[in-house]
């Protein structure tokens, strides 16, 4: 009856069954089998609703069952990868593959770990095993190239990223990748052609359409009043997906302490830290309390500095933007200044939300966002 249930998709009514014939008899091997792949698959229906905690105690009691149930330390794994407890992650994708060592995803997502840490060899080899498994995964083929242009290998970057669209022609981001390379060597028409190629395939790819507005700064002889329509038709598009506010409880006593909040990928060792420094470090504490909203994946000691200037100092990276919208409108942001414009890390998903009454951008763009 186990069987036929979960055959149904009923897994829970499917555990039950096992569960009766193993108080019955525990040591039927078929039935411990069962029961964990019916607890595993049960476990990633409720991941996928977004009950991580609940996924991951299912997962373990499948791994109670059949310690060796690959597809429960998989899914692990990508909880603690998503939980940001990497060192767990690791380990449970190392079963993973001690179980199932043709699992060329868990090497991929290794790969991925392990760049994010900055392993970049280590990275390469997770890559290059997942590709040994299965020559054709469009993402390990993306991710190996944008690895490799990280470290400006541009012919082996190439060389991978075109694998990637090779084997699968609508996979945008191995365009977006293919035209941040082609900017990288001043090929900005080639690039504008590779990011509008991804943007026609994917209308709403974020990356693509930062780095084509990004791209346009670098023809020699565009037309400003079209670079400005272009960016405000890209902002139109753009906030249509986010809710705005455009009532504020801030107060308009003209003698009260403004809170500024800056909003920046970038509070480390970057040209735009360089720039930002003083004002964080010398700002008049009698008119002026500063808040920073730090979207730094990776901090170092420049970000530890930074931390020790200003009154508050919220960590943003991996927040959605509701919830950063929400802190900025908790703090009582009265201006807002965004310091990344269309660059890398930019949080302009938080800015089209409008939580602050007046918002700026400086520093880090030489033009509008649009926003």
């Amino acid at each position: 009856m186990g069987v036929v249930l979960k055959e149904l998709g009923k897994n829970r009514e499917a555990i039950q069954y096992y569960q009766k014939a193993l108080n019955i008899n525990p040591n039927i091997p078929l039935a411990k089998f069962n029961i964990s792949l019916a607890l595993s698959d049960l476990a990633t229906q409720i991941k996928l609703q977004g009950n991580l905690k609940e996924a991951k105690s299912l997962y373990k009691q499948a791994l109670f069952y059949n310690h060796r149930c690959w597809n429960a330390t998989y899914n692990l794994a990508v909880i603690f990868s998503e939980e940001g407890r990497m060192d767990r992650a690791l380990y449970y994708y190392h079963l993973t593959l001690e179980f199932n060592p043709e699992c060329a995803i868990a090497y991929n997502n290794m790969g991925v770990i392990e760049k994010n840490l900055g392993n970049f060899e280590m990275a390469i080899k997770y890559y290059k095993k997942a590709l040994e498994i299965n020559p054709k995964i469009v993402q390990t083929l993306n991710n190996l190239g944008t690895l490799y242009m990280m470290q400006g290998l541009i012919e082996e970057s190439y060389h991978y990223l075109k694998r990637a669209v090779e084997e699968d022609s609508s996979y945008v981001e191995a365009y977006n990748n293919i035209g941040i390379l082609c900017r990288d060597e001043a090929d900005i028409e080639k690039a504008l052609y590779y990011y509008q190629k991804c943007i026609q395939l994917d209308p709403h790819t974020r990356n693509a359409g930062h780095n084509q507005l990004l791209t346009y700064n670098y023809l020699p002889d565009f037309d400003p009043e079209l670079q400005y329509k272009i960016h405000e038709e890209w902002a139109r598009r753009f906030s249509a997906n986010y809710k705005q506010y455009n009532t504020y409880n801030n107060s308009k006593q003209p003698n009260k302490t403004l809170k500024i909040g800056y909003i920046s990928p970038d509070f480390f060792v970057h040209s735009v830290s360089y720039f930002i420094e003083c004002m964080l470090k010398h700002y008049d504490k009698g008119y002026f309390q500063v808040f920073c909203y730090s979207n730094v994946a990776r901090p170092d000691s420049k970000t530890e500095k930074f931390q020790g200037y200003v009154d508050k100092w919220r960590k943003v990276d991996g927040v959605n933007s509701c919830k950063v919208a929400e802190w900025i409108r908790e703090d009582g942001i009265d201006i807002l200044i965004e310091l990344a414009g269309h660059t890398a890390g930019n949080r302009l998903d938080v800015m089209a939300h409008k939580p602050a009454p007046i918002q700026i951008t400086w520093i880090g763009y030489p033009n509008t966002t649009g926003l």
